[in-house]
């Protein structure tokens, strides 16, 4: 939604696979979009990104942080 409202996303994550596919989505729906590999549990690792993607795109208007586990296999 916010790619087809003209925003260039920055999809972050551990996996460049599976970020990768989901740029590759973004794009084919005509929007723009990168990964950016990174590790949530660790500041440096979301500081470098930020940097990095302000250094890319001069600012960072949204942020939206989805860090989490996403299993279908129940947790006992």
């Amino acid at each position: 939604g916010l790619a087809q409202a003209g925003a260039f996303v920055v999809v972050a994550g551990g996996s460049e696979e599976r970020g990768g596919e989901r740029v590759k989505a973004i794009q084919a729906l005509g929007g723009q979009a990168a990964f950016g590999k990174v590790d949530v549990a660790s500041r440096d690792s979301v500081t470098a990104l930020a940097q990095q993607t302000k250094a890319a795109h001069g600012k960072i208007d949204i942020l939206i942080n989805c860090a989490g586990v996403n299993n279908a296999t129940p947790y006992e």
